[in-house]
């Protein structure tokens, strides 16, 4: 008796009718549309010539390389001299050492300084001693007698008085409330002595609204103007600097026209 077998559908039947009933089910007929999946003994049997194509296909590349170097020409390669290496030898350096600031330049250590030293215990401070009410600084006017000569001196009179009038007061061993040291200028105050801030006067000339004196050359300056105007005018009355010559005074002599740094110039060797 025969088997109708479907394969695909896993059918067996021993009647005809019922096989080919069940091959026009649908079934069977969807089945039939799918992708047939490759048995195991497919799938080796497609793995295994893969492998072995590709195994000709490394003998073939052996082969041609083989022969490439059967007929190559023979090359000469020349032998490698090592490049001597240079001994390169270094001195240790030193560790540098940290260099300590110095101290007696430190503004706050100077004006300690001048606190602590016994000679200036006595001095007033310098807004006292400039006072015009005071007589801590006064002029020696008793040669002017003639305003045409005053006048003729111009700034050199203010500079002159104010040299001289310092070197007296340092020959008598009075201690004055300013000194200029390491280039800046140290007064003594209420709270003690201070160091000046410099001014700057950089693109202004005397004159200028704007133009400013260190503290020192504006103290001498104001003074020296206000004990002079007062000495023509108990010398030669009050009239005297409605004169040419007083005009001249005015405005060669106690103008606002004095450079800062002359003045300065002037206190300095007075000083030293």
């Amino acid at each position: 008796m025969p088997i109708y077998t479907c394969e695909c559908c896993n059918y067996i039947s021993g009647i005809k009718s019922h096989y080919t009933k069940h091959l026009e089910t649908v079934k069977h007929i969807e089945a039939m549309a799918k992708p047939k999946e490759p048995t195991e003994i497919e799938e080796l049997s497609e793995f295994v010539c893969a492998e072995i194509m590709a195994l000709k296909k490394s003998l073939e590349e052996c082969k041609q390389q083989i022969m490439e170097l059967k007929y190559a020409q023979p090359t000469h390669i020349a032998p490698t001299q090592a490049t001597p290496q240079s001994i390169v030898i270094t001195q240790a350096q030193p560790e540098p050492v940290e260099k300590k600031a110095d101290e007696t330049k430190n503004p706050r250590y100077i004006e300690k300084q001048f606190d602590e030293d016994l000679k200036y215990s006595g001095t007033p401070c310098i807004d006292a001693f400039f006072s015009i009410k005071a007589d801590n600084v006064v002029f020696d006017f008793d040669e002017v007698d003639d305003l045409e000569a005053i006048a003729d001196q111009g700034h050199g009179f203010v500079f002159n008085h104010i040299k001289k009038y310092i070197t007296q007061k340092r020959s008598e061993g009075v201690e004055l409330p300013f000194a200029y040291y390491k280039s800046s200028w140290y007064i003594k105050t209420e709270d003690g002595w201070k160091r000046q801030e410099k001014v700057n006067n950089k693109n202004k000339e005397p004159g200028h609204s704007d133009y400013k004196y260190d503290y020192v050359p504006d103290k001498f300056l104001f003074i020296m103007n206000n004990r002079l105007i007062a000495h023509l005018w108990d010398t030669f009355g009050r009239d005297c600097l409605m004169s040419l010559d007083g005009a001249r005074i005015q405005s060669e002599v106690i103008d606002n026209k004095i450079h800062n740094r002359d003045v300065i110039r002037v206190l300095i060797e007075a000083l030293e």
